[in-house]
């Protein structure tokens, strides 16, 4: 059984005395508060001391309205809980084994997945502590509010009756109860209960202090029950050696790491992903313990690369992660020979070109990568040292013929170990963009009029988006996707609406949907997702779509457009041909006009923006491409105006 010692009470709740100042039953402790006029009106018994403290049982929910789907049996069972959490009940015979964080679990649990039941909570447990004459259950109560006030929110019927009730209560208490109630306010319901970690934190009334660790330091944090994935980055990225970027994310991971868990998805509340993590643990240890170990760490990774280059300001994190993943097997090279060359360009990052066998052969033998028990190890440092001398020796030419650069412009001395690094990024990014991917499970997608795809995985990268089973996630790798679509084909994504009369179940959550439509061989195709998480889904998707429009020199005609004159500046074109521009549409886009060059006719000269629909790529598109949004071009109303 889990009391709590009087002596250990006093010291860390000494603030609990009434707020008159007494200990007793003051007429005065009530006479501000609203919830008596409140439980005078909507509650069943209409008797005075039907809001007050009671030991015992009630005959049933306080709260007068229609009940259902056995939420009344639930709100009696929370009764008896909240009972036994204050130690107004002594625990059943067989719940000798379940501990006040398990109470404080099942009660915030049914508040968080029945809504309906929010409000009976809130005012059992109002009731509990108005007029309760002992000093310990009237402290775990307000510990138990301040719980479920980081949890969950009662109808706007109840929450300014919630609000002044706290604002009456222990001094030193109301304001750590309103914070909880505001940031509930702000970021909405959780997904999972209270943790150990919370109820450390309501014992204090202090912030959950923690280490965020980015292989290339760690920066210490602050967190609440309601602390978001974005709030703790930004905590983060104040750190000197990580700056912000599209990407990047907060993980949790156990101490073994043998998994992991992002956060920019869906726990979009940190403690969500906390409980998860905790409950591996909880069956094995009491929760002071629990609190106390902590049995998970948080790190900052690159979850996805964006489709441009994003600069070089988090090269030494992502490269570090990069290496650190191939020992661990998270990142696996499609051959010996694009393994033997990052062996190579590592040596080089390290050591720089002055090359020495036995230490390229002490670092294999340290640092070995998954992929290298295929060979030995002086057969790797073979393969390495041709890939370091490829240009003075002809046959790596032959070899390694996948290099955008290889052997002399990093191994002259003419390279610095930061270019080498931005290699071994670009390899990722072409090779590991599954692994690189920020992932948005169970949705549902429905391409075209097919019938919809349930429980889908989405993944986002700089590639596009690509679908697979959320089962199949552990195995997903690049070809293995039941669908995927580029950022390149790219025409539109439609605004976020609801879902009409579809919630997510188990949590109660309103499902949101949108559509991407993009471009294929035979004319127009149109994705709809609904999820949870679209609205997340589709910011990520606008920020690599749109930014991928800003970067991109070329655009297709929508409609004709002839200069007025044959020597002006303008430039004459048709529907469907390819304009080449000078600069980033975002630099040549000048109040409706720009600048290029009409593939077809070679001819340079100024043209109305409304007349060409950028093509998102950052490479010049293929001719199939081109003909797959000339072929779009005449599907459009020419009164249209395509808008970026």
């Amino acid at each position: 059984m889990d009391y709590l010692e009087l002596d250990e009470i006093e010291s860390a709740f000494t603030f609990l005395g009434d707020v008159t100042g007494q200990d007793g039953n003051s007429d005065d402790q009530n006479q501000h508060l609203t919830f008596p006029q409140f439980a005078l009106r909507y509650f069943q018994d209409k008797s005075k001391s039907a809001c007050k403290h009671k030991r015992g049982a009630i005959s049933g929910p306080l709260l007068k309205q229609i009940w259902g789907d056995q939420d009344a049996e639930r709100v009696l069972t929370v009764w008896y809980t909240i009972l036994r959490f204050m130690g107004d009940l002594p625990p059943k015979q067989n719940e000798e084994t379940m501990d006040n964080l398990q109470r404080v679990q099942l009660i915030c649990n049914v508040g968080i997945t029945r809504p309906n039941t929010r409000d009976e909570i809130y005012c059992q447990l109002c009731k509990q502590l108005t007029d309760n004459p002992n000093k310990v259950s009237r402290a775990r109560g307000y510990i138990l509010l301040a719980l479920l006030a980081g949890c969950f929110l009662p109808s706007d019927a109840f929450l300014g009756v919630l609000k002044r009730f706290m604002e009456e209560g222990p001094p030193q208490y109301t304001p750590f109860l309103l914070q909880q109630l505001q940031r509930t306010k702000t970021h909405g319901t959780r997904y999972h209960p209270s943790t150990a970690v919370e109820m450390m934190m309501a014992f204090k009334r202090s912030p959950i202090e923690f280490m965020v660790h980015f292989y290339v330091g760690s920066q210490s944090v602050s967190c609440d029950s309601q602390t978001t994935h974005d709030e703790l980055l930004g905590q983060c990225c104040q750190h000197e050696q990580l700056s912000p970027e599209l990407g990047l994310a907060v993980f949790i991971t156990s101490p073994s790491t043998e998994i992991m868990t992002s956060l920019s998805t869906g726990y979009n509340h940190v403690m969500d992903a906390v409980y998860e993590y905790e409950n591996l643990m909880a069956s094995k240890a009491e929760w002071r313990l629990i609190a106390q170990e902590r049995p998970w760490l948080v790190v900052v990774r690159k979850e996805c690369f964006a489709p441009w280059f994003e600069g070089s300001q988090n090269l030494h994190l992502v490269y570090t992660q990069i290496m650190d993943g191939m020992i661990r097997g998270f990142y696996l090279c499609e051959s010996s020979e694009h393994l033997s060359m990052i062996l190579a360009q590592r040596y080089y990052v390290k050591y720089g070109s002055n090359f020495k066998r036995n230490k390229l052969i002490k670092q294999l033998r340290a640092q070995p990568v998954a992929g290298m028990h295929i060979k030995s190890i002086e057969d790797w440092a073979d393969l390495a040292t041709i890939a370091f001398d490829s240009v003075r020796n002809t046959v790596a030419a032959q070899t390694f013929p996948f290099l955008s650069r290889a052997g002399k412009e990093y191994y002259s001395n003419t390279s610095s170990a930061d270019d080498v690094k931005i290699e071994i990024l670009q390899y990722a990014r072409d090779h590991w963009y599954i692994e690189f991917s920020r992932r948005f499970l169970h949705c549902e997608v429905t391409v075209d009029k097919e019938s919809a795809m349930t429980d889908m995985a989405i993944f986002v990268n700089c590639k596009g988006i690509f679908l697979f089973h959320t089962k199949d996630v552990a195995q997903s790798a690049a070809g293995g996707e039941r669908f995927s679509a580029p950022f390149s084909h790219f025409v539109d994504i439609s605004p976020l609406s609801k879902e009409s009369a579809s919630v997510n179940l188990q949590h109660q959550q309103q499902l949101y949907k949108f559509l991407v439509s993009f471009v294929t061989p035979t004319g127009v195709s149109t994705i709809k997702i609904v999820s949870p998480g679209a609205k997340a889904l589709r910011e990520l998707l606008s920020q690599f779509y749109q930014g991928t429009v800003y970067r991109s020199r070329y655009c297709i005609a929508s409609l004709d457009y002839r200069a007025p004159g044959d020597n002006s500046s303008f430039l004459s074109f048709q529907q469907g041909d390819l304009l080449v521009l000078p600069k980033m549409w975002s630099e040549v886009d000048k109040g409706g006009w720009a600048s290029g060059i009409c593939e077809r006719t070679r001819a340079k000269g100024d043209f109305p923006t409304a007349n060409v629909i950028v093509i998102p790529s950052l490479v010049r598109p293929s001719h199939h491409l081109v003909d797959m949004f000339a072929k779009y071009t005449r599907t459009l109303d020419p009164s249209d105006t395509h808008e970026l």
